[in-house]
Formats: C-alpha cells, sequence, structure tokens
C-alpha cells in the first residue's frame, strides 16, 4: 500500500487493468525507481532495468493475479491479489506512480480488482490488506473501495528493518461492489431504520443520483434507489427495483411495492428464486406473499397465504407495530409481530415459525406453522387469542433426555436423520443415501471416537440424535457437535442434551478445560441451543470456515469447566481455582498513607552474582510470594543457588530489585525482589516477570521497578521492540502495577494458562518501545 497525501484535487479517471507483458518493463521503471513510491513497499528502489525484467519474468507474468493499472492502456501503477496458506484467503498489494497520486486512480483500480477478481480466482472469498498504521491515504483508498476496516495489529509487520503496526482491512465476495465508474463512496452499512421508510445519512460524496446493488443470490440484484438532498445522503426503500440482467442501464423490474401494494420486508430467497413479502393489511388481513421478478415486467404474484399467525381473528384487540420477516434457510421462515393491546397497552413479541414446502410434482407451496412464542409480560393472557393455541414444550421432557454410547444396533434409528437433508443443512456430511457407508461411520468412526453419545428421547428411550465432544491439539480444549432428528427441533431435547454432555464429559475427559462451539451465523437455532444450555457467545469469525463448497461466517462459543450450568446453584468444577500468573507473578497489596514514595525514590536495578543467593532467599522462600508463581516455594539454599548459576546468571535480562544506590551501607544493594525480560521466538518480543518481598508490598517499589526496566530494556535488548506481560484476571494489584508503569491491558484470553495444574484466564498487556515513559 504506497498511496501518498493527496496533491493535487481529483477528477473522474478511466481506469483499466490488463496483464502485465515484458514490454512495460520501461513503464514499470517510472515508478519503480522512485525512492517515494518504494517508500512504504517491501522493495527497495530498482536502480536499472535488468532485475526489473527478470522480476517481471520470474514473479509477475507467473503470479495468479497480478495486473497492470492503465490511463490510455499506458501502465501506471500495478494492482496483485496473492494466494495465502487458505484457499479462500488473498493479501491485496498495489502501487502507483507518482504522477497520479490524489487523482482517484488508486480507487478507482481497486473497485475494479474487487469487482473481477472473485469471479477468475476460483474459491476465493475474501481478500484482506494490511496498511500501515502511517499511511492514511492507502487506508482511505480501502474504505473508498469499499474495504471494512477490522482492526489495529500492534507490532505486526516488519517493514525494512522496522516493525510496523498495522491496519487490518477485508473485502468480502458478498460485499457489494461500489460503482467502479465514480468516485462514490460504497453504502454496503446502510442502517435502514425499520419503523421509517427512509433513513439520512451524513453527506460523503456529491453525486445527484445513484444506485446501490445488493447481490441476492443467483444473479439477482436488489437496486436502491440513493440520492442527494441538500446536506444529505438519502436512500428511500420505497424506490426498490429488481434486476436479472448485466445491464443496470436496462432499469430493472418495475418497483415491488408499485406492483405489490406496500410490500414491506421485501426479501429475496435463492433457494426458491421467489421475493418474499408481507402483504396490505388494508387489503384481505395481513398475510405472507411469494412473488417472481422479471426483467421489464410487472411482479406476478404466485402465492399468497393469509392469516399466517391466527392473531387477526383478534385484531380488535390490538395496536399493530412493526411486523419482521426472517428466512433461516432449509424453507424456514420467521414472522415476528409487535403488537400493543388495546385495553392495557400491553406490549408483546409474537413470533411463529413456518415452514414451506412444495408438492411432489407441482409448484404449489404450501406454508405450514409449525410453533409460535411470546414475548410478553404476561404470557397467559396473550395465548387466549389463538383459536388453537400452541403450548410450549413441558420442561419436565427436558429433564428425561437420556444420553448413552452407541451401538452398532442403533444404525437403523440413526438412518432416519441421517439420510434428512434439512437435517444435515449445516452439517459436514451429505446425507446418507443407504445403510451400509452409515453402519462402516458407526464402527469406524464413532464407535473408537473419545466421546461420541447417543441421545435418546423421553420416556421412549430411541435413538434421535448425537452429541460429540472432539478433541483438539490442545488436549485442554474439545470441539462439541450435535445432530438431531427433526421431529424433536424446538422441544427442548438439544439443550437438554448439550447440557448433559456439559455435565459428564469434564469429568470423564483428562485435562478437558474448555468446550467450543463453531455456529453458522445463519443458524440462529443451534446458536439459542449453545446459548440455553449455558455457552458464552465470544465473536464471529469471518469467512472461517469452508462448508460444502463455500467459507462461512461462525460464531464462536465456549463453555468452561468451572462455568455453572444456567440451573444450577453451583460450578461444575467445585474446587476453588485461585491460580497464578506465568508471567507477572507479583501481587502489590494496596498502598499505605504516606509509605509509598520514600521505597520507590530509591530504587535500583542491577545483575545478580552468587552472593546474592541468602538475599534471594527471604523472598523465594515464602509461600505468600510464590502464590501466584509457576514454581513452588524453595526449602533449601542449595537448590536455589543451582538456579542462580545456572539460569539467573546467563539470562539476557535478569535484575535484581535492590533499594538504595551505595553510600557504603550494605542493606544499599541488597536485593528485595527480581525482574526479568525474556525474549520469545519472534525476536521483536520479550515476556515480562517481576517477583517481590512481601515486606515491600504497596510501597510503589513494584511500580518504579517496571518504570526503569522500561526505561532500559529496549536499549539493552537488540530487535525488541515489545515487552508483553500475562497477569492472573484475579490479580488485581499486579494489573495496576502495570498500567501505572505504562502497560497498555490489550486482552482477556479466557483459560490460557496453566499455573500449578490449574487453568488460568489471563490479562495480557503490553509496552512498545514508541511508548513514553512514565515519570
Amino acid at each position: 500500500m504506497d498511496e501518498a497525501k493527496p496533491t493535487a484535487p481529483k477528477a473522474p479517471v478511466e481506469v483499466t487493468l490488463r496483464k502485465f507483458e515484458l514490454s512495460d518493463v520501461d513503464a514499470m521503471m517510472a515508478w519503480a525507481s522512485d525512492p517515494q513510491v518504494a517508500a512504504v513497499c517491501r522493495w527497495d528502489p530498482y536502480e536499472s532495468t535488468e532485475p526489473l525484467l527478470a522480476f517481471i519474468r520470474d514473479v509477475v507474468l507467473p503470479h495468479q493475479w497480478f495486473r497492470a493499472i492503465c490511463l490510455d492502456g499506458h501502465p501506471v501503477g500495478a494492482v496483485s491479489v496473492s494466494p495465502t496458506g487458505d484457499p479462500c484467503r488473498a493479501e491485496l498489494g498495489y502501487v502507483m506512480a507518482r504522477a497520479h497520486w490524489g487523482k482517484g486512480v488508486a480507487t478507482a483500480a481497486v473497485k475494479r480488482t474487487v469487482a473481477t477478481v472473485f469471479g477468475e480466482v476460483e474459491g476465493l472469498e475474501r481478500v484482506e490488506a494490511l496498511v500501515d498504521v502511517a499511511n492514511p491515504a492507502s487506508q482511505r483508498v480501502l474504505e473508498k473501495s469499499g474495504f471494512t476496516r477490522e482492526a489495529v495489529l500492534r507490532k505486526y509487520g516488519f517493514n525494512k528493518g522496522v516493525v510496523r503496526d498495522m491496519v487490518m482491512f477485508s473485502f468480502i465476495n458478498t460485499d457489494p461492489v461500489p460503482d467502479a465508474a465514480t468516485p462514490i463512496r460504497r453504502f454496503l452499512h446502510l442502517l435502514i431504520d425499520d419503523h421509517h421508510r427512509a433513513h439520512t445519512l451524513r453527506k460523503i460524496d456529491t453525486t445527484p443520483f445513484f444506485a446501490a446493488l445488493f447481490p441476492l443470490g443467483r444473479g439477482v440484484e436488489k437496486i436502491v434507489g440513493i440520492k442527494e438532498h441538500r446536506d444529505t445522503i438519502m436512500c428511500d426503500t420505497r424506490t426498490t427495483a429488481v434486476r436479472t440482467g448485466p445491464d443496470l442501464r436496462q432499469g430493472g423490474s418495475p418497483a415491488l411495492e408499485e406492483a405489490c401494494t406496500a410490500w414491506k420486508e421485501q426479501q429475496y430467497v435463492a433457494d426458491y428464486g421467489l421475493w418474499f413479502g408481507f402483504s396490505d393489511k388494508d387489503r384481505g388481513g395481513f398475510g405472507l406473499c411469494a412473488t417472481d421478478v422479471v426483467d421489464g415486467a410487472r411482479p406476478v404474484q404466485r402465492h399468497l397465504w393469509p392469516d399466517v399467525d391466527g392473531l387477526d381473528d383478534h385484531a380488535d384487540e390490538w395496536y399493530p407495530g412493526p411486523d419482521y420477516l426472517s428466512y433461516l434457510g432449509g424453507g424456514r421462515f420467521c414472522v415476528t409481530r409487535f403488537l400493543t393491546s388495546t385495553r392495557d397497552f400491553l406490549h408483546i413479541a409474537f413470533m411463529t415459525a413456518l415452514e414451506a414446502t412444495l408438492a411432489a410434482g407441482s409448484e404449489e407451496m404450501h406454508m405450514v406453522r409449525k410453533a409460535s412464542s411470546l414475548r410478553p409480560r404476561n404470557a397467559a393472557r396473550v395465548r387466549r387469542l389463538r383459536s388453537e393455541p400452541i403450548v410450549p414444550p413441558a420442561l419436565a421432557a427436558m429433564a428425561e433426555v437420556t444420553l448413552r454410547r452407541f451401538e452398532l444396533t442403533d444404525v437403523d434409528a440413526m438412518m432416519a436423520w441421517a439420510s434428512d437433508p434439512q437435517v444435515a443443512a449445516f452439517c459436514r456430511w451429505e446425507p446418507y443415501e443407504s445403510r451400509e457407508p452409515l453402519l462402516a461411520y458407526l464402527r469406524d468412526t464413532v464407535l473408537p471416537h473419545p466421546w461420541f453419545r447417543a441421545v435418546c428421547a423421553p420416556g421412549s428411550g430411541a435413538v434421535v440424535g448425537a452429541v460429540s465432544v472432539a478433541p483438539t491439539a490442545e488436549r485442554c480444549r474439545g470441539e462439541l457437535g450435535y445432530v438431531l432428528a427433526r421431529a424433536h427441533w424446538g422441544k427442548g431435547v438439544a439443550t437438554a442434551a448439550v447440557r448433559r454432555a456439559l455435565r459428564d464429559v469434564f469429568a470423564l475427559v483428562e485435562g478437558l478445560r474448555r468446550v467450543e462451539a463453531l455456529v453458522d451465523v445463519d443458524n440462529p437455532a443451534s446458536q439459542r441451543v449453545a446459548e440455553k444450555a449455558g455457552f458464552r457467545r465470544e465473536g464471529v469469525l469471518r469467512r472461517h470456515y469452508w462448508h460444502k463448497g463455500r467459507a462461512r461466517d461462525m460464531v464462536m462459543y465456549s463453555f468452561l469447566g468451572s462455568d455453572p450450568l444456567p440451573e444450577d446453584k453451583a460450578p461444575l468444577v467445585t474446587e476453588l481455582t485461585i491460580g497464578g500468573c506465568s508471567e507477572m507473578n507479583q501481587e502489590e497489596a494496596p498502598a499505605q498513607p504516606g509509605s509509598v514514595s520514600a521505597d520507590a525514590d530509591a530504587v535500583t536495578l542491577r545483575p545478580f552474582d552468587l552472593a546474592d543467593v541468602d538475599a534471594m532467599m527471604a523472598w523465594a522462600s515464602d509461600p505468600v510470594v510464590t502464590a501466584f508463581m509457576t514454581w513452588e516455594p524453595y526449602t533449601s539454599r542449595e537448590a536455589l543457588l543451582a538456579f542462580l548459576r545456572d539460569a539467573v546468571l546467563p539470562h539476557p535480562w535478569f535484575r535484581a530489585v535492590c533499594l538504595g544506590g551505595g553510600g557504603g551501607d550494605e542493606s544499599c544493594s541488597r536485593p528485595v525482589g527480581s525482574v526479568s525480560v525474556t525474549p520469545t521466538a519472534d525476536r521483536c518480543r520479550a515476556e515480562l516477570g517481576v517477583v517481590l518481598a512481601r515486606a515491600h508490598w504497596g510501597k510503589g517499589v513494584a511500580t518504579a521497578a517496571l518504570k526503569r526496566t522500561v526505561a532500559a530494556v529496549f536499549g539493552d535488548l537488540e530487535g525488541v521492540e515489545r515487552v508483553e506481560a500475562l497477569v492472573d484476571v484475579d490479580n488485581a494489584a499486579s494489573q495496576r502495577v502495570l498500567e501505572k508503569a505504562g502497560f497498555q491491558r490489550e486482552a482477556v484470553l479466557r483459560s490460557y494458562c496453566v499455573v500449578k495444574g490449574r487453568l488460568r484466564d489471563m490479562v495480557i498487556y503490553s509496552f512498545i518501545s514508541t511508548d513514553p515513559l512514565v515519570d
């Protein structure tokens, strides 16, 4: 990324991309030899055409996607998309001749790149770009090109001998592509207010009108009109149209609202090639519609399902609120209606689950109501409105779900759900078509598995599903998976099975401390199961998982052995885990009034020598001091002397923390603690550790020692750019010491560190070589 600060007013440009040729070497030399162009690139300026010609021949021409950025056919820069170790991800890079900086050329080139590269590179789902934090011009190019800023990675990139902080940007293949012909910022994150038909945003660029395109699948795109009005950009969803052809100038179909009487919650469902929406309440009551859309023709209503939730018979008792339609995949829909009582103004959300089915040999679609759920203050009062009330499953049924090991004789019961395409939709495997391969799977995979259980239905004991916890490369972690026959969905069986799995697996699998689950972002039902079972939602991992030919966004959930189940009063693991920290081991007690400055001002650091063994023994043998250490208290002088000789003295940076600095008094140089900075496998990072005699806790000694450490260590250890410290989440005093010494708190790492046999959550802190020293 090397776009410099703008030097001239921007002007619309016609930019094209093409493959390089060897004859482009002279044009390429014009920018490749410019030191200012190469300043933020990994390579140094070229001094002659021979090595550049070799670069074109050996690197550029064989590259899977390396293009010349051309104006009138003449190359003025280059853009590339390079593969990574993961086939669904690639990294963007570009370079531009200085004469064309600040004129929109780079932005236009990047827009054309993302508009074409996903169709040309098989399997590509994500393009990412790393930009130096000190390069705001390139960051702006990416933002205008539709990239999403994801994070700042501190000390992440090594460029020309300097470790740099980098900004991560990404563009996903489903992101809407900005108009590459005009310098208009894309509106990927337009927020359309659910309670209004238009939403205003701060003006970003000036243009009289343009259309935002949102890909919907099967080559269908939704067109939303966006226009300028005084100081705002306005998006009006009432002008929604649809196009299925390649040429936007054809205009697409007439607006859906114009033809279908004020549809709401318009959604295109690629599974059926139809638009779904709610019909007008003023004409025939509330209902769900499905419509065909063809370019140039008015939409034709194919299906109408009136009264899909059974509430319209009691319309006089409720004020209608906003209605929402969600497609959940697999032919399943969720309709949510917000209502207010005309009697007491009680507010409720009434949710109805629907399933669409097509009759065999017919295009007739049926919409079957499966279940309803209420979110009122008085659920019993609302249920009386339904002519056929749906009673939620009894909680007692959940208590009867049991787990047991599989047997080969379970193959027929397993076949009932393993052959169901809807059950397999979010699973890694395809539906089984015959009994033989499933029997082989049971024999070769399920039976030898360390923890794979049959889920047995309440009452009958029939096998209706499976739940497993698979080991990972880290023995303290396992991955949850489950599957359930469709007849038992929505009855609490899956939740009960997962809870029982959690209750059993931590006791049976040695060393297991964390169970994690990855759930597709489009699978809200399984997300809800995880949450009801007590899992914690940690984050969304974009394009993390390759599933049936697609890179999928996944939600990460976790459950720790010490987490309580929702109905439990106490944790599953009853022992008290107080543990410690492997890197930052000092707990500094609260300071007493008037006790801080005298000791803190006298703190000095020096290398250890063997004569310090007796002073070191004073704190190294104290069980209170070592409570947060990775090591046990020393019980003999000989063992500590060996540690001094073999570990401390050869260490690259291990210092005694002393009070005083001389004056002939022996106590002035007597150690009262130690501080160390240990290099890691990455030469630019090192880990901090500190320990202090208990008599000096709470007097500012540890803070003063750390301040002196970071003031000296970057000059003493060549190449170190970052010092980091891990502190137990329960060690608030040590966290405070680091913060007072100028360290930055970065994150909490759950179940990250084993200290004295216990898995602990740790807080990570960092101090960068460029951070200001604290006085």
